[in-house]
């Protein structure tokens, strides 16, 4: 079903999403999180019921009224029910396809690394903006996500609508790609120093085990010329009536 976006709702949308103006391709990630989980969680809601009994009142037709359960606003507030901490425990900072850092509940995919001290100062806090953002969204003014959640029924027309549409373009963009392309760039220059880092480790590593080594070689030496020195000692010192009661 192809129903237009309120354009007051895009527009608190993108307002929501303005802490991560300055990082396109996390801003359209954020995007996506919340319209992945939003989605999924409609799917799985759809398949309680089909109606619900309105109220207990019968109408001309002496029936009880029923309400269709998936356009109706009590499936939108069983879906936003909990909905943020759950985003914020599922929907972590990753590494994800082509190397790209996203937020995904995808477990199989690893924790994103900070690319320097720069990066890890201003990401730390875009990436604890997602609950907030989740928040401005479903809570400040749930009327708006409510409507949506009564209109769509796909996935991935609430995913297109939300973060490509063009009332509120925040994926697909010339800035995302950019971004993208920004990213991939800032990624090799942290791998490059990383490597150099690790070989620098590495060295270090091989010289301290070298020089342990060398210590445990000169500790032998010692010990075998003390024993040598003691025996020695012992054969030319000793009276010779003496030395097999103190032979070692």
């Amino acid at each position: 079903m192809a129903v237009a976006f309120s354009v007051v709702f895009l527009a608190f949308i993108a307002s929501a999403l303005e802490p991560l103006s300055s990082q396109p391709q996390l801003q359209c990630s954020a995007c996506l999180a919340i319209a992945e989980l939003v989605g999924q969680k409609m799917n799985d809601t759809a398949k309680l019921k089909t109606t619900f009994q309105a109220s207990h009142r019968l109408d001309a037709r002496n029936k009880v009224k029923r309400i269709d359960y998936e356009s109706s606003e009590l499936r939108a507030y069983e879906i936003l029910d909990g909905f943020c901490n759950e985003l914020e425990k599922d929907y972590i900072f990753r590494l994800g396809e082509n190397n790209l850092r996203l937020f995904s509940s995808n477990k199989s995919l690893t924790r994103a690394n900070y690319y320097g001290k720069n990066d890890k100062k201003e990401l730390r806090s875009v990436s604890k903006r997602l609950r907030d953002i989740c928040n401005e969204i479903t809570e400040e003014d749930d009327t708006k996500i409510i409507s949506l959640i009564k209109k769509e029924r796909y996935l991935d027309e609430f995913q297109q609508k939300l973060c490509f549409s063009e009332g509120f373009k925040c994926c697909g963009t010339k800035k995302v790609e950019a971004s993208k392309e920004k990213e991939r760039e800032r990624r090799e220059k942290w791998l490059e120093l990383k490597k150099v880092k690790d070989e620098k480790i590495k060295a270090r590593a091989e010289r301290e085990k070298r020089k342990k080594e060398r210590e445990e070689e000169e500790k032998k030496r010692r010990e075998e010329s003390c024993s040598t020195t003691v025996d020695y000692l012992l054969f030319h010192f000793i009276p010779f009536n003496l030395r097999v009661e103190h032979t070692w």
